[in-house]
C-alpha cells in the first residue's frame, strides 16, 4: 500500500514504466528514479553508525549523578549517601577567584575546571545566614542571589532602576527646601531638592528627572562570570514567566502563531505584486534615508533648515506638534564636526548604492515579475498541499530530538574520563552481545549456523585509539560527536526541504493531470527522497557540515592561541578575515545546496549532477536568481518580524488584561459541563 499510494491512482501499481519523453519540460516520474549517491549514503550511515556508538560509550562510561548533583571541593558528591545526603545542590562562595586562577584551564579545557563548592539544601539568597559547610565550622557570606540550575547554584545579576524628580530652579536654598546630597540617587550637582507635592511642582521653574540603575553581583567578577550571571539570571526569569503564563504562550505562541502565518499565506496570495514592490520601495527609501542622515552628520546639507521647513509646513496645514518634530528632527540631523570625515564617506557610499539599487530595480523589472508569479504559485501550492505547513514543523522536532540526544551525550562525554582501553573493552561486550543475540534467533528459527566473528572490528579500534593519550582521545571523542551531530542536523533539514521541493514540482507540472494526482503527495514526495535519494541530500548536508566543522575548528584554535597570548595584531587580523572568508563560503555552500536539493527533487540527478544543473541555472539567468535571493530574504525578513510581533503584542495585551484565567475557567467549565 505504501508503494501504490505513491503512484497515480488510475495506474496504482502498474509495471508499466512511465517515463516522460526527453522533449517534455516536466520532473522525472516515481518509476523512472533509481538511487544516487549510495556511497555518500553509505559513508553517512557508517559515521551515524560510529556517532551512536560514542553517545553509547559517553552514556556507559559518564556517571549520570554527575549530572543531576555537583561536587564538593573535596571532590565528594553532593546529595549522596551520608552525610551529604540531605544536601542535593553545590554552591560555589568563591566562584570569581577560581574563574580568574584557572583563566587558562577555562579557555583550553573547561571540563578540567575545579570549583571550590559546598553543598547545601537549597540554592542561598541574598541575605540568608552564612552557608555552613558540612562536615566542618566554617561559614560562608552569601553575597548575591543564586539560581538552581541542574542542583549547581550560580549567581545571579540583578539591576533595579530608579527615577527621581528633582528642581534644578530655584535652588533648595532659595526655596527652602532640604537639599538633596550629591552622590545619593544619582544626583550629581548641589541645589537641587525632591519634588513630591502638587504645590512644590508649582513653585518650581525647571525640574529634571535623575535616573540611576544599580547592578548587584559578585564581587570582582570578570568577563565569564559577569556573563554567566547575566545569562542566568535572564534565563531564571524567562522561565519563571513562561511557566506563570503558560496558557498565553500556548494561545499566543503556538495557536495565534499558526493563524496568523496563515493570514501571511493569504495575503501574499491576494496582494503578492503590492507586497513584493513594497517590500522594495520599502529598502530604497531606507537607503535614501540613510544616506541623507549621513549627509547631514558631515555637514553636506543644513538638517536644521529641513526641519524648520518641516515645521513650517505642519504649522501651514494646521497639524500640531511641529515644535516637538523640529526638535526632535534638528537633534537628529545636527552635525557631527569630529566624525564629519567618516560619515562623508559613508554618505558617499551608501548614495552610490542607493543609486545602483535603484537601476538594478529598473533593469530587473521583469524579474521581479516572474518573482511575483512564483510567490503567487508558492502560496497555490500550499493551499493545495496544505501538509506541508506540517513539514517545518516535523523538521523542527526532529532537529529539537537530535539537539537533545546531542548534548545529553556531549555532558556524558564530558563527565566522563575516556581511556583506550575501556572504549576498546566496551565495544567487544557490546559485539559479544550481539553475536549471542544473532546466534539466539538463528537458533529459535531452526537455523544451525555461526556468526562471522566481529573480531576484526576491535583489533582496528585497537590499532586507531591506542597511540592516543585520554586527553586527546576525549578530544577527538568530542570533535567527532559534533561533525556527527552537525551532519545529521543537516541532513534532516534537507529532507524536509528536497520533500516539499519535489510535492510542489510535481503539483506545479501535472496538477491537470488527473492520472499522476496522488493520495498523499507530501508523504509520497519525503518517500521517494529516503527511498531514492538519500545519498544526494547527506551529499549536500556534509558539505554545509564540513564548512561548519572548519569554522567551529578554526574559532577554537583562535581561542586557544588568544589565551595563550600567541600571535600578533596582524595574525588576528588574518585570522578574523579567514573566519569571515568561512562564513561567506558556507553561505554559498547553503544556497547552492538548497538548488541541488531542488533538482535532485525534480530530475532525480545525483548531487554532482544537480550541481551541474545550477550552474547552468546561475549562469542562464543570474538576474532573476540574485532577484528571488533578494525578495525570499525580504519576505523572510517581515515574516520572522511580524509573527512573533503580533502573538507578543497579544500576549501582552491578555497579560496586561488578565483576560486569559478567565478564559481558561471558562473553557474547563463548558468542558465539564459538556462531559
Amino acid at each position: 500500500m505504501g508503494r501504490c499510494c505513491c503512484l497515480p491512482r488510475s495506474s496504482c501499481c502498474r509495471k508499466d514504466r512511465l517515463l516522460l519523453d526527453d522533449t517534455q519540460d516536466s520532473p522525472v516520474v516515481v518509476d523512472a528514479r533509481g538511487c544516487t549517491d549510495m556511497a555518500c549514503l553509505l559513508l553517512f550511515a557508517l559515521t551515524m553508525g560510529v556517532f551512536a556508538a560514542v553517545g553509547g560509550a559517553a552514556f556507559a562510561m559518564g556517571d549520570p549523578a554527575a549530572l543531576q548533583h555537583g561536587t564538593d571541593h573535596l571532590g565528594r558528591r553532593c546529595g549522596s549517601e551520608g552525610e551529604l545526603a540531605d544536601y542535593p545542590a553545590v554552591f560555589y562562595p568563591r566562584l570569581s577567584h577560581d574563574l580568574v586562577e584557572q583563566r587558562e584551564v577555562l579557555t583550553r579545557t573547561p571540563w578540567a575546571l575545579h570549583l571550590y563548592g559546598v553543598c547545601v539544601a537549597a540554592c542561598p539568597q541574598h541575605g540568608d545566614p552564612p552557608v555552613p559547610e558540612p562536615g566542618t565550622s566554617r561559614t560562608w557570606p552569601v553575597g548575591t542571589n543564586t539560581a538552581n540550575v541542574a542542583n549547581r547554584c550560580l549567581p545571579i545579576e540583578e539591576s533595579s532602576t530608579a527615577n527621581v524628580h528633582a528642581c534644578v530652579e530655584p535652588a533648595c536654598g532659595e526655596a527652602g527646601e532640604a537639599c538633596l546630597p550629591v552622590g545619593e540617587r544619582g544626583v550629581q550637582r548641589d541645589g537641587l531638592w525632591l519634588l513630591e507635592t502638587d504645590e512644590q511642582r508649582g513653585r518650581c521653574v525647571r525640574a529634571a528627572e535623575i535616573s540611576s540603575a544599580v547592578t548587584y553581583g559578585a564581587p570582582n567578577a570578570d568577563g565569564v562570570l559577569r556573563s554567566l550571571a547575566a545569562a542566568t539570571g535572564t534565563m531564571s526569569r524567562a522561565w519563571a514567566s513562561t511557566i506563570a503564563s503558560a496558557g498565553e504562550v500556548v494561545l499566543c505562541g503556538v495557536v495565534l502563531a499558526v493563524v496568523v502565518s496563515a493570514a501571511w499565506l493569504l495575503f501574499l496570495r491576494l496582494c503578492a505584486r503590492f507586497t513584493v514592490w513594497l517590500l522594495l520601495g520599502t529598502t530604497t527609501l531606507i537607503l535614501l534615508v540613510a544616506t541623507a542622515l549621513c549627509a547631514a552628520k558631515a555637514s553636506l546639507f543644513d538638517g536644521a533648515a529641513l526641519a524648520a521647513h518641516a515645521r513650517d509646513a505642519l504649522a501651514t496645514h494646521g497639524v500640531g506638534g511641529g515644535d516637538e518634530l523640529h526638535a526632535s528632527v534638528s537633534n537628529l540631523l545636527a552635525a557631527d564636526a569630529e566624525n564629519a570625515t567618516a560619515f562623508t564617506w559613508a554618505a558617499g557610499a551608501l548614495a552610490l548604492v542607493s543609486i545602483l539599487y535603484i537601476c538594478l530595480l529598473c533593469m530587473l523589472r521583469s524579474a521581479v515579475r516572474t518573482m511575483v508569479t512564483i510567490v503567487e504559485q508558492a502560496t497555490l501550492v500550499v493551499g493545495a498541499h496544505p501538509a506541508m505547513l506540517f513539514v517545518p514543523l516535523g523538521s523542527l522536532a526532529a532537529t529539537l530530538a537530535l539537539s537533545l540526544y546531542a548534548a545529553v551525550a556531549l555532558a556524558f562525554l564530558v563527565a566522563s574520563e575516556p581511556t583506550a582501553d575501556t572504549l576498546i573493552q566496551l565495544q567487544a561486550a557490546a559485539q559479544a552481545d550481539a553475536e549471542a543475540n544473532a546466534e539466539a534467533q538463528l537458533a529459535r528459527i531452526g537455523v544451525d549456523a555461526d556468526v562471522p566473528s566481529t573480531a576484526l572490528l576491535v583489533n582496528v579500534t585497537a590499532a586507531v585509539l591506542s597511540p592516543l593519550e585520554p586527553s586527546a582521545l576525549k578530544t577527538a571523542l568530542i570533535a567527532f560527536h559534533i561533525f556527527g551531530f552537525l551532519w545529521a542536523f543537516q541532513l534532516v533539514n534537507a529532507v524536509g526541504w528536497t520533500g516539499m521541493s519535489g510535492a510542489a514540482s510535481h503539483w506545479f507540472f501535472f496538477r491537470q493531470h488527473a492520472a499522476q494526482k496522488m493520495r498523499f503527495p507530501v508523504f509520497c514526495s519525503l518517500w521517494r527522497v529516503v527511498r531514492y535519494h538519500l545519498g544526494s541530500v547527506a551529499f549536500g548536508a556534509l558539505l554545509v557540515a564540513a564548512v561548519q566543522s572548519v569554522r567551529l575548528l578554526f574559532e577554537w584554535l583562535e581561542r586557544q592561541s588568544r589565551a595563550a597570548g600567541e600571535g600578533s595584531d596582524l595574525g588576528r587580523f588574518v585570522v578574523r578575515c579567514t573566519w569571515c572568508c568561512l562564513w561567506c563560503l558556507e553561505k554559498c555552500v547553503r544556497f547552492v545546496s538548497s538548488y541541488c536539493f531542488i533538482f535532485t527533487a525534480l530530475n532525480g540527478d545525483s548531487f554532482c549532477a544537480a550541481c551541474r544543473q545550477t550552474v547552468r541555472l546561475a549562469t542562464a539567468y543570474p538576474a532573476q536568481l540574485a532577484t528571488n535571493a533578494l525578495v525570499q530574504s525580504l519576505l523572510y525578513a517581515v515574516q520572522s518580524l511580524l509573527v512573533p510581533l503580533l502573538c507578543a503584542l497579544a500576549a501582552f495585551r491578555l497579560v496586561q488584561a488578565d483576560a486569559l484565567p478567565g478564559w481558561i475557567e471558562s473553557l474547563e467549565r463548558a468542558i465539564n459541563g459538556a462531559g
